[in-house]
C-alpha cells in the first residue's frame, strides 16, 4: 500500500524505511514530516510522491518506477546506483541536498537498466563537508546543477560520464573548487567568483584535458583559476 503520515506519527532512533511495492502504484505522504533513510523498491510498480519530502539522511531508489510528480525532496544524498531495471522522473522538482558528510550528494555512476527524465529538475548541492561528489553514469541529461553551501575552500567533483546540464551555477559567495572528473556538455555556465573568493575548475586528472561543450546560450564568469579545461 502507500505510506502515510498520520498526526499523531513521530520518528525516533536510526533505522531506515524500505518501501515495497509489487506490480501496482502507490505513494508517499509524509506531512511536512522528516522521515528516516527511505528506500523505493518497487518492482514493475509506479511509486509518486504527493507531496514534499524531506528525508534526515538518503533517498534510494533500488527498483521500479519512482515520480516525484513535480514536488521537491531534501535530503543528504540521492542514490540509484545498480543495474537493476528502475525509472526516475523528476519532472520540474528541485533536489536540494543538505548533507554534511563528505561523499557523493548524487550517486548515479551506473545507468544500466536507468531509465532518467531530469532535463527540467534542479539539483541543488548545499553539502558542507570539504569534498561533494555528483556521480553520474552515461547519457544523463539535468536542468539546473546549483553548487552552494558556506564551507570556504570545498570541493565539487563531476564524476563518470559528466552528463548534460542545462545549467551550471553557483550560489556560493565564498572560494571553492569544481573538478571535473569526465568531459560534458552545458548550456549555460553562470558559475563566478568575487574579488578574494576565486572559484577554481580543474581537470581530476593533472595534464589531462576534460572538455565542457557549450551549447550555445551563455558563459559568465569572473574571478577564475581555470586549469586543463
Amino acid at each position: 500500500g502507500s505510506f502515510i503520515a498520520g498526526s499523531g506519527l513521530t520518528f525516533s532512533g536510526t533505522g531506515d524505511i524500505y518501501m515495497q511495492k509489487h506490480n501496482g502504484t502507490a505513494s508517499i505522504t509524509s506531512a511536512g514530516r522528516t522521515l528516516p533513510s527511505f528506500f523505493i523498491e518497487a518492482r514493475n510498480s509506479t511509486i509518486s510522491l504527493t507531496d514534499n519530502l524531506a528525508v534526515i539522511t538518503g533517498f534510494s531508489v533500488d527498483n521500479g518506477t519512482f515520480n516525484t510528480a513535480n514536488f521537491n525532496i531534501n535530503a543528504n544524498y540521492f542514490s540509484s546506483n545498480n543495474t537493476n531495471t528502475r525509472t526516475i522522473i523528476l519532472g520540474t522538482s528541485t533536489i536540494t541536498l543538505i548533507g554534511t558528510v563528505s561523499g557523493n550528494a548524487w550517486s548515479m555512476g551506473t545507468t544500466t537498466g536507468l531509465t532518467f527524465s531530469g532535463a527540467s529538475s534542479t539539483i541543488n548541492l548545499r553539502m558542507n563537508p570539504n569534498t561533494a561528489g555528483f556521480n553520474i553514469g552515461g547519457g544523463l541529461t539535468f536542468g539546473t546543477l546549483d553548487i552552494g553551501g558556506s564551507t570556504i575552500g570545498c570541493t565539487t567533483t563531476i564524476t563518470n560520464s559528466g552528463g548534460t546540464f542545462a545549467t551550471i551555477s553557483s550560489s556560493k559567495t565564498v572560494a571553492h573548487t569544481i573538478i571535473f572528473g569526465a568531459n560534458c556538455t552545458v548550456n549555460n555556465w553562470t558559475v563566478t567568483g568575487t574579488a578574494g573568493n576565486i572559484v577554481t575548475v580543474n581537470s581530476s586528472v593533472v595534464n589531462t584535458q576534460r572538455i565542457i561543450t557549450f551549447g550555445g546560450s551563455s558563459v559568465s564568469m569572473d574571478y577564475m583559476s581555470i586549469k586543463d579545461i
